[in-house]
C-alpha cells in the first residue's frame, strides 16, 4: 500500500528529496528507511496524469526549496512478490476488506467505491458513474478500486452481452452502501439506469437489488 504525504526539495544543489508522512509526521529522505519497515526505501508513486508528472518534473529540475503532495510505497531489497488473489474469495471479513481499503486508498477512490456499490459493475457503467459523481477523478482512482481486493471478476461464460462484469466480494457491497445517503444513491441509479436499459436491456444482470432496497 502507498502512504500519503509531502515530498520536499531542499535548497542545496543536488540535495535529496525528503518525504514527510501525513500519518507519521517525521520526514525521511531517500536513503532512510521507514521506522515501521526496517530496510525499506520510499519510492514515489505517481498517477499517469499530465499534472502529476509535471509537478514531479518541476520538483526534480527546479532550484530552491519546494514541496508537493505525493505518496510513496515502501520497498525493501528482499521484497517478496504479492500473493495471488485469484482462485477464491478473500479470507478477510467484508468489514475488514473495506477497512483496509479505506486506510490505504485516496479519498476520491473511497468515494468512488461507495458510489459503485449502488451500480451494476461493468466498466462502461463504472466509468459513467465516475464521470457524473466524481468528475475530477481519473484512471488512477478507478485503478485503486479495481485492484483493491474488494472486487472479483465474474465468469465470462455467465455473460451473454460480451462485457466483463465485476462484483464485490460477498458482504462488501452492503458495508460500502451503509454510509451512502439516500439522495446520492438515487442519483447514482438515475445516471446509470437509463444507460443500462439501453445497452443491456431492462433485465441487465448484476444490477444490485440491495442498492434499490436502500431507497425504499
Amino acid at each position: 500500500p502507498v502512504e500519503p504525504g509531502t515530498l520536499h526539495r531542499d535548497e542545496e544543489p543536488g540535495a535529496r528529496l525528503r518525504f514527510a508522512s501525513a500519518r507519521r509526521g517525521p520526514s525521511w529522505d531517500g536513503a532512510t528507511a521507514d521506522p515501521a519497515a526496517e530496510g525499506a526505501l520510499p519510492v514515489p508513486v505517481l498517477p499517469p496524469t499530465e499534472a502529476a508528472l509535471g509537478t514531479w518534473a518541476r520538483l526534480l529540475s527546479g532550484t530552491g526549496t519546494a514541496a508537493a503532495p505525493g505518496a510513496v510505497g515502501w520497498v525493501r531489497a528482499d521484497q517478496e512478490a504479492a500473493p495471488s488473489v485469484e482462485g477464491g474469495p478473500p479470507r478477510r471479513s467484508p468489514r475488514e476488506i473495506v477497512r483496509r481499503f479505506r486506510s490505504t486508498a485516496s479519498p476520491a477512490a473511497v468515494k468512488l467505491a461507495v458510489y459503485l456499490a449502488a451500480a451494476p459493475l461493468t466498466l462502461p457503467v463504472m466509468q459513467l458513474v465516475q464521470r457524473t459523481m466524481l468528475p475530477h477523478s481519473g484512471p488512477a482512482e478507478m485503478a485503486e478500486v479495481l485492484f483493491s481486493g474488494a472486487l472479483r471478476q465474474l465468469d465470462a461464460a455467465d455473460a451473454d452481452d460480451g462485457e466483463q462484469w465485476y462484483d464485490f466480494h460477498e458482504g462488501v457491497r452492503n458495508v460500502l452502501l451503509g454510509p451512502l445517503p439516500r439522495d446520492e444513491a438515487t442519483l447514482v441509479l438515475k445516471h446509470c439506469s437509463e444507460y443500462v436499459a439501453q445497452r443491456f436491456g431492462t433485465g441487465a444482470r448484476n444490477f444490485p437489488a440491495v442498492a434499490a432496497a436502500q431507497l425504499t
